[in-house]
């Protein structure tokens, strides 16, 4: 457990700083470009799927903003839902909890570390139209932890994350079949070989973080993101994502 893929990971750091032993992270969201991934939604528009232009993107050097439809941006130049200031908020966070940025591909990603993890940060990256970036493949292929928080990533990310891999759960995520999400995400396959007790993709072990901290939400700001966050939570140990279950809802 020394390398961790995060799909969706918007300025999410609790994971990192509880699991130290893991000494790489692999971070990957679609932001700033766009919050939903691999579609724009607004107000006045149906769902605009993008993967031509998205496909176009990664594979080539290009942004996805100068190849793409200018009729999908709005005024800044982002996707409908883009999240301009995302980067600033990142930046903000990784200052906060000690982490220098140690490189950086433009367009692609950065790379922060504190001395001793590392976190490669592969931003405007929807997932999983972004899997034709060969040096996220090959990235991919070296974790063996993913985190499963907040977003439900596509079952695709099995092909190259092989080995038994660990998951990473948290208190605030939705691990219950969803029957309107796509049936091929991530969530949704462990449930099914759970319930049926048939193991395609074996998982070594699953730690669930669990809250413990006050009400108050206000030391989730970036600004107010640091090192003593990892006070609100603790790790919970489980050996299959119906251990998940039973804790987050047994209460219901």
């Amino acid at each position: 457990m020394n390398t961790a893929v995060y799909i969706g990971a918007g300025i999410d750091i609790v994971p990192v700083l509880l699991f130290p032993n893991i000494t790489k992270f692999i971070y990957i969201d679609s932001q700033p470009l766009t919050e939903f991934g691999v579609y724009i939604k607004n107000d006045d528009r149906d769902h605009l799927w993008i993967n031509d232009e998205i496909q176009y993107f990664t594979n080539t050097e290009q942004h996805l903003e100068s190849v793409i439809d200018p009729d999908k941006l709005d005024e800044n130049g982002y996707l409908y839902n883009g999240r301009p200031l995302f980067l600033k908020k990142l930046f903000c966070v990784m200052k906060n909890i000690q982490f220098d940025i140690i490189n950086h591909k433009t367009n692609k990603y950065y790379i922060f570390s504190n001395g001793k993890q590392e976190i490669k940060y592969y931003y405007s990256c929807p997932f999983p139209l972004c899997i034709t970036n060969d040096e996220l493949k090959n990235d991919l292929q070296l974790c063996n932890t993913i985190i499963l928080c907040g977003y439900s990533p596509d079952i695709v990310i099995l092909d190259y994350v092989k080995q038994y891999p660990y998951i990473i759960c948290d208190y605030k995520t939705y691990y219950k079949y969803d029957s309107e999400n796509l049936s091929n995400c991530l969530i949704n396959l462990l449930i099914n070989e759970y319930l049926r007790r048939e193991y395609l993709h074996p998982i070594s072990k699953y730690f669930l973080i669990n809250f413990i901290g006050p009400t108050n939400w206000n030391y989730w700001e970036p600004e107010n993101i640091n090192l003593n966050i990892t006070q609100y939570f603790n790790i919970l140990n489980c050996d299959t994502i119906g251990d998940i279950q039973h804790i987050l809802y047994s209460k219901w």
